[in-house]
């Protein structure tokens, strides 16, 4: 993975192009550093990817909508009295097969 926008990334950066198999119901996350930095819990400590990874794994078969929903309420709640430091922003979504007519 690499990190795009930031001012340490060279403007001649070359990204790779990626051929992936897709399948109907197949599900795709982006997210801004601002969620896995999030600052809270009773340690003070990081949200972190793992946290982030392990939340998707426990709620992969949700509609998306109410996973969003969810996931907020989460980061609220781990955010607990701390600020928040950055954008949050998460993308889902999902492959649905075309319809033929």
């Amino acid at each position: 993975a690499k990190g795009a926008g930031y001012v340490r990334t060279p403007m001649d950066a070359h990204y790779e192009d990626t051929d992936l198999e897709l399948a109907p119901g197949q599900r795709f996350y982006m997210a801004t550093d601002g969620l896995t930095d999030q600052v809270g819990g009773p340690e003070r400590l990081p949200f972190g990817r793992r946290r982030f990874m392990e939340y998707l794994e426990q709620t992969h078969d949700r509609p998306l909508a109410g996973q969003g929903r969810e996931l907020m309420e989460l980061i609220d709640t781990y955010r607990g009295a701390e600020t928040q430091r950055d954008d949050l922003t998460v993308l889902g979504f999902a492959l649905k097969t075309r319809s033929r007519q």
